[in-house]
């Protein structure tokens, strides 16, 4: 299955536990294909940028560099626009 994550809820999975991070680990283990286009990978790593995420990046030892480069790998890349229909699954 194929699924987009919006950025609030993957930068909650990169930096804590719950939901959002389960919902990360199964995308790894190719349960899902994490779905995202070029704008959605730029918004992430302007936000991983934040100052107020500068704790949380230092307390996991790792840099936002190294979160984006991460999601780049296991992410597949969609061009803008190529009219896939979205859907709302409820929590």
């Amino acid at each position: 299955m194929k699924i987009v994550i919006d950025t609030n809820v993957l930068i909650s999975a990169l930096l804590w536990q719950g939901p959002s991070h389960e919902l990360l680990i199964a995308v790894e283990k190719g349960l899902f294909t994490l779905c995202m286009t070029p704008a959605l990978l730029e918004e992430l790593k302007d936000v991983l940028k934040r100052p107020k995420f500068f704790s949380r990046l230092k307390k996991h030892n790792i840099s936002c560099e190294d979160l984006f480069s991460g999601i780049t790998d296991i992410a597949a890349l969609y061009p803008e626009g190529g009219g896939v229909k979205c859907i709302e699954l409820p929590m």
